[in-house]
Order: C-alpha cells, then sequence, then structure tokens
C-alpha cells in the first residue's frame, strides 16, 4: 500500500492510499502544481510492527563489565 501525505504550507491537509505507486506519483503531481503544497510519499509496506521489532540479546544484559561498570566485578 502506498500513502501520499499533502501538506500546504508545511501543515498537514489529507492522506490517500493507493495500491500501485503510479497511481500516487499521478496524485502528488497534481496536488504540487497548487502553491504551497508538498507532497510526501512512503510505501507502508517497508513499515514494520511492534512484533517485528528484535529483541536485545540477553548476553549482553548479563554481561558483568555492564551490569558492575568499567573496572568493577
Amino acid at each position: 500500500m502506498i500513502e501520499l501525505h499533502v501538506f500546504m504550507d508545511g501543515s498537514p491537509v489529507t492522506t490517500v492510499q493507493f495500491d500501485d505507486p503510479e497511481d500516487a506519483q499521478a496524485a502528488a503531481e497534481r496536488w504540487t502544481e497548487l502553491p504551497g503544497v508538498t507532497c510526501q510519499i512512503d510505501d507502508a509496506s517497508y513499515h514494520h510492527g511492534p512484533e517485528d521489532i528484535l529483541g536485545g540479546e540477553v548476553d549482553l544484559l548479563l554481561d558483568e563489565d555492564l551490569v558492575g561498570g568499567p573496572g568493577q566485578r
């Protein structure tokens, strides 16, 4: 899914979703013909949800050098 974010003078105006990147590009070109309007196109398929974030390494959390600080054991 492609999202087209439209801004006027830096303030958000609307967000429109497209299935085809070429449709989003064509819409952005039409919007930016208006004075003060800018657009941002995002491919929402590249965004990750919280379940996609990798957890920390347990070995790092239990490392004595990290827990005690430098030079402490």
